[in-house]
């Protein structure tokens, strides 16, 4: 009877630790003091109010059991919100939510998650995170075991930029923007991800600005001057746009071009310009119908792909939404059989409120530009149920 009693309220003991999230109250000072006392290192989840995946965590990783008895055995856990304890996450170098720290006795981070993670995951990461096995050094190895491959180069890249090491990053990332042209599955990424990051580089570190304008200014000299080619004239688009040049200032551009391939190029990757600037003949030509109605087509992913249902969902509506412009400009060229043909696909695709939205509003766009034929709220309403 004794022993079932101390069993009883050893659990209840520890069921009250535990709760529904592992965390400790206590302030950052006394959380420091009570991991010296207990030698063990201090956990703490950065979060903030508005982020997604930190609310995420909450629902899901900080509620299993497992995660919250392996946080009590080997940390002192807390939760603090990065926008009240902000000398503190900018000591930590906390950039992204959610960031999870671990610090030794003195205050000084030993390992870090960044990111949701579930309760699996976690389960491996954290211990690997306390015995040294940083992402930096994982994507080190990885890119040492296939040192050709630029992906695995990006991934060391972005790992050396998040650890500040600012000048060996650039150093790979402009391997990976000079070379990874000549990688063909690499092309998207290089023009999407590998600029993306680039700019986050170059906010903070002015070598990596200073070389992405010259790589603009080379392309731009080439194409104005009739001498890039279609590849070129990609490049020339996206850096521009990376860097925050207007519309105007690349129609103005190209207007000056020689009709040509490195011109049609150029077009196909402004047609956000070309829109903006309702010049809507010249989109049409670039995002032919043919082209439309493939981008309209589902995505499917597999059962494998994390939260599957709601990311292919995304994927399908924002396609949808952006269908819904090309909707628009067929309507507005006088092509109202093609425009069907992409209404139909869209409301394949999605007919959700967002979706029936953007139809509205882009029937009150046209109706500005004094187009008369636009079906009524009504009809697009009518439009979902079809």
């Amino acid at each position: 009877m004794v022993r079932i009693l101390v069993a009883a309220a050893v659990a209840c003991v520890v069921g009250n630790a535990l709760g529904g999230a592992p965390f400790l109250d206590l302030s950052y000072e006394a959380a420091l003091k009570k991991s010296v006392v207990e030698q063990k290192p201090l956990f703490i989840d950065f979060y903030t109010t508005w982020c997604g995946p930190c609310k995420k965590l909450d629902r899901t990783t900080w509620k299993d059991e497992k995660v919250q008895a392996w946080l009590h055995e080997h940390t002192v856990p807390l939760k603090l919100n990065a926008e009240k304890h902000v000398p503190l996450s900018k000591r930590l170098k906390v950039r992204a939510y959610p960031t999870m720290v671990f610090l030794d006795g003195s205050g000084e981070p030993i390992g870090r998650l960044v990111g949701y993670v579930d309760a699996k995951a976690f389960l491996k990461q954290a211990p690997a995170a306390l015995n040294g096995d940083t992402p930096l050094r994982r994507a080190r190895e990885a890119f040492d075991a296939e040192p050709q491959s630029m992906i695995a180069r990006l991934k060391l890249a972005q790992a050396l930029a998040r650890a500040e090491k600012n000048g060996e990053a650039l150093d790979h990332y402009r391997i990976c923007w000079v070379d990874g042209h000549t990688d063909p599955p690499f092309s998207g990424v290089r023009r999407s991800f590998l600029l993306s990051d680039l700019s986050s580089l170059a906010r903070v570190y002015p070598a990596a600005a200073a070389e992405m304008q010259q790589w603009h200014d080379a392309a731009e000299r080439a194409v104005a001057g009739g001498d890039g080619d279609y590849q070129m004239g990609m490049d020339w688009v996206a850096l521009s746009k990376q860097l925050g040049r207007g519309a105007a200032e690349r129609l103005r551009i190209v207007d000056a071009m020689d009709q040509g391939v490195t011109r049609n190029a150029v077009l196909v990757m402004m047609t956000d310009d070309l829109y903006e600037t309702g010049r809507f003949l010249e989109y049409a030509s670039a995002r032919p119908l043919a082209k439309m109605l493939v981008c309209l087509e589902p995505v499917a992913l597999g059962d494998d792909f994390p939260d599957r249902k709601s990311f292919q969902a995304n994927i399908n509506q924002r396609a949808a939404v952006h269908g819904v412009r090309d909707w628009e400009v067929y309507v507005a060229i006088g092509k109202p059989k093609d425009a069907e043909q992409i209404r139909k696909a869209i409301l394949k695709l999605n007919a959700e409120g967002k979706v029936r939205g953007a139809f509205t509003e882009a029937a009150n766009r046209l109706r500005e530009r004094g187009i008369v034929d636009i079906p009524s709220e009504e009809v697009i309403a009518a439009w979902q149920a079809e």
